[in-house]
């Protein structure tokens, strides 16, 4: 048996096999389509249902001797047997339900074994799963602590580059101020160059006014001191001449005019 309805249960009077009625999932009719066994016998009151004929049948019962359903007859002996069938329906009712009690119980037992196998699969995936959580919570954690100290450095580089953004600002207004310092400052030592030549210049020839100068007071000197000798040399009625110093001499004089 296979159905898992108890109620409008019918029983093969062939094989024995049990099923519900048709006015439930019709598992008996589903018997009688699957192998031809023409007669049901309804468990509630023992009615017997002809598939074939599509009707009921109360005058029928099993020979014991060659199994085939015959018409009930009205002696004690056809009752007797008619009572012998419905122990043996009785019996093979009793035989199904024994089956299908075992049946149900392997089923369960397949349920609960498979269900206890979910249960150890799921909590062992939800084992995982938690494992998978803490190490992904750990590594947001580290992910984190990284993205505030990039935060940090990020803040930091960005007020570094400011402040080179503002030195370099500064370094281009002392460059253009120094470019412009540098041209006030070669235009003063020109000036200062033209300056100095004018004053090289004076100074050569004051150099030359005062060589002269010097020349004239030496030749001046050196002429008085040739006049004393030569007074003294008249005085002394001796007369010295002499022709390069006094050609020095005038050479010296007409240099200096």
């Amino acid at each position: 048996m296979v159905c898992g309805s108890s109620e409008d249960l019918w029983i093969c009077l062939v094989c024995g096999n049990v099923g519900c009625g048709r006015y439930t999932s019709e598992h008996a009719q589903q018997h009688y389509l699957e192998t031809h066994h023409n007669y049901a016998m309804a468990l509630s009151d023992n009615r017997v249902w002809d598939y074939a004929g599509d009707y009921f049948v109360h005058r029928l019962f099993q020979n014991k001797e060659d199994g085939k359903l015959i018409e009930k007859g009205g002696s004690d002996e056809n009752e007797a047997k008619i009572e012998g069938i419905q122990l043996e329906c009785m019996h093979l009712l009793t035989s199904q339900l024994e089956s299908q009690r075992k049946y149900w119980e392997e089923m369960v037992d397949q349920a609960q074994a498979q269900g206890a196998k979910k249960y150890e699969d799921v909590c062992s995936e939800l084992e995982q799963a938690m494992s998978q959580l803490q190490v992904t919570n750990k590594k947001v954690e580290e992910l984190g602590s990284e993205r505030q100290s990039l935060s940090h450095r990020n803040l930091q580089l960005s007020n570094k580059f400011t402040q080179t953004l503002r030195d370099l600002s500064n370094e281009r207004e002392l460059n253009k101020s120094l470019i412009k310092n540098q041209e006030m400052w070669r235009k003063k030592v020109v000036d200062v160059e033209e300056v100095a030549s004018k004053q090289q210049v004076e100074i050569t020839e004051l150099k030359e006014q005062l060589r002269d100068v010097m020349f004239y007071i030496e030749a001046s000197q050196a002429i008085k001191k040739e006049d004393g000798q030569v007074q003294d040399d008249i005085r002394d009625g001796t007369v010295v001449v002499g022709p390069s110093t006094s050609s020095d001499s005038n050479r010296r004089r007409k240099k200096q005019r």
